[in-house]
């Protein structure tokens, strides 16, 4: 008999002997059915709870326990890096070779959207998928990812209260969004959140500094942000952190046969068309009236002012805000890049929230909203709501804009 994995309408259950067998993930449901609406109403009830016993001060690593041994939620793409590891361990390049082109046998997990594009993660985050794919099965390979993602909660816990004190890790770690899409989703964006937390608390320490943001690179090339932030932090041996982490992620580049094509696939992350990102948004309110070219215009203008904010960053970051600077860009790049995806806001979340001129209503607030920006059949809102939702976000970004520039009364 052949098991698999069985979706309980709004959820992803496993099937008894799944674990044994191992198989895969069942197509989401087309159209509204009793287990559709059991398992969403499932999946709400549970999060509010976790979520209200968050606020009240029960985050705990025991929120993350359910999490651990369940299937993933919110996202499908674990599956694609199972498949980026096995195209790599078969002598493949995963930056040239989708997982259906390269023949990876979990491609029907993969979702479709993805099962041609090749992979814009970077070197070391292949390396370990290949790790995860040598198990040989897809289940072993899904335990091995989980396993990592487990290591950048722990790398987070443990350094994230050398920059905040321990007050930080129940706003930035133990928190919805963590158990959500870093335990359950797995996804890269845990690891590299340890990794950059990890560099600007070893600040003293610059050889180390250079390790941890090499590695955060060597994930996840976003993680570059971070860079400037960690060699202010660090001050007159800059220099020393800059020469390792260079060294370091390119040992790890040609020792992996993977070089730098990294780059070029980066170029199939701007694919998708969703107002999770705010110059996307913008982009398409006005798409609907002038023409689709409007997106590619509003991108353009959202890198422009990207720009500015990393250089008023730095600015603020010399004058002794490197913390909160840091995690405001981090934050900036995330919501002002092409695409957004609610585990994107991990690292920047959990940064801002080591910072005591931060406050927790602006980390409470979008790490509530990213932990429920998907359903768990990996369904993004986004997406379901493409016209509504670009209006909306355009209109609240239009009212913002409006009330910051404002002069004040008296002025």
């Amino acid at each position: 008999m052949r098991w698999k994995w069985v979706g309980l309408g709004g959820g992803v259950l496993l099937a008894a002997s799944a674990w044994l067998a191992g198989a895969l993930l069942q197509p989401v449901p087309t159209q509204l059915t009793w287990r559709f609406v059991l398992g969403l109403a499932a999946w709400v009830a549970g999060a509010v709870v976790v979520s209200v016993a968050w606020r009240r001060g029960g985050g705990t690593p025991l929120m993350f326990l359910p999490l651990i041994f369940s299937p993933p939620l919110g996202s499908r793409d674990v599956y694609a890096y199972t498949c980026q590891g096995w195209l790599w361990l078969h002598d493949m390049d995963p930056y040239r070779v989708g997982a259906a082109t390269g023949g990876c046998p979990w491609t029907a997990s993969v979702p479709q959207i993805w099962q041609d594009t090749p992979a814009p993660y970077g070197p070391l985050a292949i390396a370990l998928s290949g790790l995860a794919a040598a198990t040989g099965s897809q289940i072993g390979a899904l335990i091995v990812l989980r396993g990592l993602a487990l290591a950048g909660v722990a790398i987070l816990a443990w350094q994230l209260p050398k920059l905040g004190g321990r007050g930080a890790l129940l706003l930035g770690v133990f928190t919805p969004l963590v158990a959500v899409h870093g335990i359950s989703g797995a996804h890269n964006d845990m690891l590299m959140a340890g990794c950059i937390v990890a560099a600007l608390a070893s600040a003293k320490t610059p050889i180390r500094a250079g390790l941890w943001i090499a590695a955060a690179m060597a994930i996840k090339i976003t993680a570059i942000v971070a860079l400037p932030f960690v060699l202010i932090l660090i001050g007159r041996r800059w220099w020393t952190a800059l020469g390792t982490a260079v060294v370091a992620f390119a040992t790890v580049s040609f020792a992996t046969g993977l070089d730098l094509g990294w780059i070029a696939a980066l170029r199939n992350t701007g694919e998708l068309v969703q107002w999770s990102s705010l110059p996307t948004a913008v982009g398409m309110a006005f798409g609907y009236i002038v023409g689709p070219q409007a997106v590619t215009v509003a991108r353009v203008i959202g890198l422009i002012v990207l720009a500015a904010l990393a250089v008023y960053a730095v600015h603020k970051a010399r004058q002794g805000h490197a913390i909160v600077a840091c995690g405001g860009l981090l934050a900036a790049t995330a919501l002002l890049g092409p695409v957004f995806y609610p585990w994107y806001a991990i690292a920047a979340l959990a940064i801002l929230a080591a910072s005591t001129a931060v406050p927790p209503k602006w980390i409470v607030i979008p790490t509530l909203v990213c932990a429920f920006l998907t359903l768990p059949n990996g369904h993004g809102i986004p997406a379901m709501t493409k016209a509504p939702g670009a209006y909306a976000v355009t209109i609240l970004l239009a009212i913002w804009v409006f009330r910051t520039l404002r002069p004040a009364r008296g002025a």
